[in-house]
């Protein structure tokens, strides 16, 4: 990520619009929710509205950079399951308590990588790609059990 906040990354997504990575993005398409309108993505406002759908509660998220061995991100789930899910990047919603809890690894593990030519060629993009299919992919989903 370089000199980057992560805060600005995610601003930057939520104010862009399109698919960051479309080739990437049309391998993983078959994994979206059936339901999931995906002809307004090109629109400004679709991927704050994408990830509103998310939590069905009303309020400001806290959004908190957990350990792999944080004992409430997935609590609960099988090791195998719980590594699986660190490795992906899944975000997981405690919509309850207002809160979402991303692993601390996958993003080191993102600003660590290299990055090429091809999709993604940078960090930015990257999280780009990740926050949209998240929240693509939570949508009428849970992560906590």
């Amino acid at each position: 990520m370089g000199d980057e906040a992560l805060i600005d990354i995610i601003a930057d997504y939520l104010m862009g619009s399109g698919i960051p990575c479309p080739a990437m993005f049309e391998e993983g398409r078959q994994h979206f929710p059936a339901g999931v309108d995906l002809s307004f993505i090109d629109s400004p406002n679709f991927r704050a509205q994408m990830l509103t759908c998310l939590p069905k509660s009303v309020g400001n998220i806290k959004i908190m950079l957990v350990d792999d061995n944080d004992t409430i991100y997935l609590g609960g789930q099988p090791h195998s399951l719980l590594l699986s899910m660190i490795a992906s990047g899944t975000l997981s919603f405690r919509t309850c308590f207002l809160e979402c809890r991303i692993p601390a690894s996958f993003l080191l593990r993102a600003a660590q990588a290299s990055y090429t030519s091809e999709e993604p060629r940078s960090c930015r993009q990257f999280i780009h790609h990740w926050l949209l299919c998240q929240s693509l992919n939570g949508i009428n989903n849970h992560t906590f059990a």
